[in-house]
């Protein structure tokens, strides 16, 4: 539909100034909104909706009261009918509060009411706050927090309509898309950080601390690498942060970290279905010895060698399994920790620096020591070298105490 021009009275000055072909106006074009009724409605029956300022921001009013005065109210409300007489605002905030600012200053214009679609009172309170997210989505330039919040509240919403029985989880991810007006790679993000992301760093993603494919990255890695994460974000010690450079090292160490487990998991299925394969067969065998009777078997040599190598296959599976069981044991008890893979990137350099100092001091007393005869080493200076080698011995021996020792609490 063209949208109609609501006058000012006295205030409104004619114009051939065109409709603006905006997104909003292609809303109300489609089939959902060209089916509610339009009416003019005076301005002390319509309210605010109290979800809007949670998420947008009341701004520029008196510049948009001007373009009022200039050209009068080219786009109608959108409200929901409300018991009463009264009429919730979906999609026209800022417009309603430049036409107050305007009826301040004006109290004799629009008298006969502010041009309005009305959804009824059959649509939900739910169904009606999605219309008032998808409005603003295509009447409004957002930010990327804005964005978040609206992403945030739709899923609340969509997870109200879940439990009230509409099946809408497996489709989540087109409703987001279409009702934010965003790419379904971008509404699989916000599905990703509203529903793994921790709750620490769901709280820092809040405050602006990274933006949303940062906390789409963290939200991917499991709870332990998320928590590594916070833990260095959070540490004021460390300046400076480079947070881009760390989130890509720490999402490699996940990867690896997965990968992992992943190749852990495998082998122990793998012992695990070979231990079912084992024990079937050494039933099948035992079955197949039953099923020749006792006589037979005494009247027949051929057989008896047959079934005499038939038990000594199952009494050789059968150690094949309790060997392969054992195994299995052994490689549960070795799964990967976290704390094996996820190192900051300041200790990383902190660890190849001691390792690299270490394997340094090691090799110079190692060519010291067998090469005492050329240096001509004096007596003191061959007991200044038994003492760093003591020293350097003590600090290995203290540096695995400490490893071990960090293996054990993690345990």
């Amino acid at each position: 539909m063209a949208a109609r021009k609501t006058t000012l009275g006295a205030l409104s000055t004619k114009t051939n100034k065109p409709n603006p072909a905006d997104r909003f106006n292609q809303l109300l074009d489609t089939n959902q909104i060209k089916q509610y009724p339009e009416a003019f409605i005076m301005p002390k029956d319509i309210i605010p909706h109290p979800k809007n300022t949670e998420i947008y921001d009341i701004e520029n009013i008196e510049e948009l009261a001007a373009d009022f005065y200039k050209h009068g109210i080219l786009q109608p409300l959108l409200v929901h009918e409300q018991p009463g007489s009264k009429y919730m605002i979906l999609a026209g905030h800022r417009r309603f509060e430049a036409i107050q600012l305007i009826l301040k200053r004006t109290p004799t214009a629009l008298k006969n009411g502010i041009h309005c679609k009305v959804v009824p009172k059959t649509v939900s309170e739910i169904d009606a706050e999605i219309m008032l997210i998808h409005a603003n989505s295509l009447n409004r330039d957002r930010n990327d927090d804005t964005k978040r919040k609206e992403a945030s509240r739709l899923i609340e919403l969509y997870k109200i309509k879940e439990q009230e029985g509409d099946p809408v989880n497996e489709k989540l991810h087109l409703y987001l898309s279409e009702n934010l007006n965003v790419s379904k790679r971008q509404a699989y993000k916000f599905i990703s950080i509203e529903t793994s992301l921790s709750k620490e760093l769901y709280h820092l993603y809040q405050e602006k601390g990274f933006d949303i494919n940062t906390a789409e990255i963290i939200a991917n890695m499991d709870q332990e690498a998320q928590k590594l994460v916070y833990e260095y974000y959070s540490d004021a010690s460390i300046q400076d942060k480079n947070i881009s450079a760390f989130i890509k090292h720490m999402k490699k160490q996940s990867d690896n970290y997965k990968a992992a487990l992943k190749e852990h998991g495998n082998m122990i299925q793998q012992i695990e279905e070979e231990i079912v394969r084992n024990k079937s067969s050494i039933v099948e065998v035992s079955e197949q010895i039953k099923s020749i009777p006792e006589e037979t078997i005494l009247t027949a040599p051929d057989l008896q060698d047959a079934v005499k190598t038939l038990k000594n296959y199952s009494k050789i599976t059968t150690k094949n399994v309790e060997t392969q069981e054992k195994q299995l044991e052994e490689v549960k008890s070795k799964k990967p920790k976290v704390t094996d893979f996820f190192t900051s990137p300041e200790q990383e350099q902190m660890n190849a620096e001691i390792k690299n100092s270490i394997l340094t001091g090691k090799d110079w007393i190692r060519i010291l020591t067998s090469n005492i005869g050329r240096y001509k080493l004096t007596k003191d200076q061959l007991k200044e070298l038994e003492g760093l080698r003591s020293q350097l011995d003590r600090a290995i021996t203290a540096a695995a105490i400490e490893g071990a020792d960090a293996d054990d609490k993690e345990d």
